[in-house]
């Protein structure tokens, strides 16, 4: 019997390194089965909304990580194939439209048509060197293809004059990219790129949900990234680079908690963030729940009580705007809520926030649920900050089935590829 093929997912991330292994199609339903996981804490000096401050330091953390895997799985694994979670404001998208006409015999779609109306697509300039200098694209995302108004996922023998496929284009500064693909490749070879936001909707975004229309919002520590799914294909993608430290960094304005410059974890934003945590607007509403906290909680001098209602007020005005900003972004691609029709879905580890849910849907004027994970997903993993390593498992399965069942080109088709005949 063949050995399953072992695939490994890294997700760097403001807060935090994630690191998976996993056995692909030996898990519940042919779903990856995770066998091992490290993770370590990145912090302000290595990170931040994204962008890598401290090669060194995130190095450490990666290797850190990576070693804690290692050591839960045993050794000696010989990994198959390795992704890596690619996230930040220099990420930018961009709708590439693709139009071929109807050749085939009668007027009607033939497979030549299909190809010309993807590869037309792919030619446009979507990110122009004058603007974006150093960005590269690194997915490819294709829409259904359309008909004058009609959509169709296999079109051949479709009448019609012209065949349209539009395709949602991510690009990437290049530099940033290498920057993380060389500190991970001190670990694993060749990781492929996949970008974060995809990974979290490709997880938790059902085909269901991706068919009716869905907004998955992955609130990490220092970004925001959203992916919109209708008719089953991702329509488009974007990042915020604001995040659950945001909300930290307001308490402590707000409450007068001293931060540093660097942001460093001192006691004052350990304090912030503890408030953040605990704030949970059900019990804060019961009778017998005091209406105050304290604002270090240690007794030292200044220490004083603090109306829960104004911790309460600085979680929702920040978490409010997230919300509004996304949809925002989204307007354009949405002309009525049943576009969205089966709502947002929250995750990421500012999801964990009490009442979130509630602020979301007063924020858009949709129906927000918390992420629900999978069966293959162990309980221990479970969790809305892993969504975007966990769902970068899944997506490399997928790419591996695609490979294995892809038609082997022959001799003659290579050299036209590379001749481009």
């Amino acid at each position: 019997m063949p050995t399953p093929p072992i695939i490994a997912a890294t997700d760097i991330g403001t807060a935090k390194v994630t690191v998976f292994i996993a056995e692909a199609g030996t898990g519940p339903g042919g779903a990856p089965r995770i066998i091992a996981a490290g993770e370590t804490l990145t912090g302000p000096d290595c990170m931040k909304k994204g962008f890598i401050l401290n090669a060194e330091e995130t190095c450490k953390r990666v290797h850190a990580a990576f070693d804690a895997a290692e050591k839960m799985a045993g050794g000696g694994l010989r990994l198959k194939t390795s992704f890596l979670t690619l996230s930040g404001s220099h990420l930018v998208g961009r709708l590439c439209p693709g139009v071929a006409t109807v050749t085939g015999s009668g007027g009607t779609v033939c497979a030549r048509d299909t190809a010309r109306a993807r590869s037309e697509a792919k030619k446009v300039d979507a990110f122009p060197k004058e603007r974006w200098p150093h960005h590269v694209p690194v997915a490819y995302l294709f829409q259904p293809y359309r008909i004058n108004n009609t959509f169709f996922n296999n079109p051949v023998g479709q009448p019609g004059r012209h065949l349209h496929s539009d395709c949602w284009v991510v690009a990437a500064d290049r530099r940033r990219m290498k920057l993380m693909r060389d500190i991970v490749e001190q670990y694993i070879q060749n990781p492929e790129v996949v970008v974060a936001s995809v990974a979290s909707g490709t997880l938790l975004a059902g085909e269901d949900k991706r068919r009716n229309g869905a907004l998955v919002v992955d609130i990490g520590a220092g970004t925001t990234d959203f992916v919109l799914y209708q008719r089953g294909c991702v329509v488009m993608t974007g990042v915020l680079p604001v995040g659950g430290d945001h909300i930290t960094a307001d308490l402590a304005d707000g409450l007068k908690l001293r931060i540093s410059q660097s942001g460093a974890d001192g006691p004052d934003r350990l304090r912030a963030e503890e408030l953040k945590l605990a704030y949970d607007p059900g019990a804060a509403a019961a009778p017998d729940a005091s209406p105050y906290v304290w604002r270090f909680g240690n007794g030292r001098v200044g220490d004083r009580r603090i109306p829960l209602s104004s911790v309460g007020q600085v979680i929702r005005a920040r978490t409010d705007e997230i919300f509004r900003f996304v949809m925002a972004r989204v307007t354009k691609f949405v002309k009525a809520p049943s576009d969205i029709a089966a709502g947002i879905i929250v995750t990421g580890g500012t999801a964990k926030l009490g009442g979130i849910l509630d602020i979301a849907t007063q924020a858009t004027g949709l129906g927000a649920r918390a992420a629900e994970f999978p069966e293959w997903v162990p309980a221990e993993y479970a969790r809305p900050e892993h969504s975007a390593a966990l769902g970068v498992l899944l997506h490399a399965q997928q790419r591996l089935a695609r490979r294995r069942t892809a038609p082997k080109r022959g001799v003659l088709q290579t050299l036209k590829r590379w001749l481009r005949f």
